[in-house]
């Protein structure tokens, strides 16, 4: 499911070229009290949606308390305009009344923007864990000093490198950050089944892996402009369409 040089003007045809897939999202904020309801009538919505053939897919997941989101891969900005036309036929199909039910349990929305990089990505030729259910990510968001985009990834090729050459077994992928991210900035995920298995496979790996990573660490914070956000996200299949 998941993971913007200028998302702008990242269109079908330069995605396909370049091999990126642009991302939207719907982050939606729920009040803490009211969290219950928010999964019930999610539930709802997404059943209308599939009575209904609602014509985009949206995986949702969760790397904060009470925030949701609802990540949609597109072809381009003028996609953005086609979900809104789409949500607005589910709502007239579910109804205003369960709708206004619905935003009562919310405290905001929020949309946001990446593209995710697949000549960037490492993929071993055996991962430990393939991208499945459940699905766990350690999401991490650096953001760059300006014009220092070229240089963090030839480092990231350099790291990508030395985890071959390591058997590094970790599905590892990188998204620029668009709209609504402060940028430059970019997005680091890796895949594993949970955190603890994440973190355990992270403790098994040779210590001359260790070294190298840390090298690339010491390389990648000499472009940052403040301290990155981590995240541990988890995939939600039944909030997903």
């Amino acid at each position: 499911a998941l993971l913007l040089a200028t998302i702008g003007s990242t269109g079908a045809n330069a995605q396909e070229e370049k091999k990126e897939q642009l991302w939207y999202c719907i982050e939606e904020t729920v009040k803490p009290d009211m969290l219950e309801q928010y999964m019930k009538l999610s539930k709802e919505m997404i059943d209308i949606c599939k009575e209904n053939s609602f014509s985009f897919p949206f995986y949702t997941w969760t790397g904060r308390p009470v925030v949701y989101e609802l990540w949609t891969p597109i072809e381009s900005l003028n996609d953005v305009e086609k979900i809104e036309e789409e949500w607005k036929r589910i709502v007239d199909i579910w109804g205003t009344e369960n709708y206004a039910a619905f935003n009562a349990t919310k405290l905001s929305n929020y949309s946001k923007t990446c593209t995710v990089r697949d000549d960037m990505a490492h993929s071993p030729e055996n991962p430990i864990y393939s991208i499945g259910d459940p699905l766990y990510c350690r999401w991490i968001e650096v953001y760059l000093k300006s014009g220092s985009q070229k240089e963090f990834e030839e480092i990231v090729a350099w790291i990508n490198d030395q985890r071959k050459q390591h058997d590094y077994r970790l599905i590892c992928r990188f998204a620029e950050g668009g709209i609504g991210y402060d940028t430059p900035s970019y997005i680091i995920f890796y895949y594993h089944e949970s955190m603890a298995k994440y973190l355990e496979y992270g403790i098994s790996t040779s210590d001359a892996y260790k070294k190298d990573f840390e090298e690339y660490l010491s390389k990648i914070r000499q472009l940052m402009v403040k301290p990155p956000k981590i995240f541990d996200y988890n995939l939600h299949w039944e909030l997903s369409f």
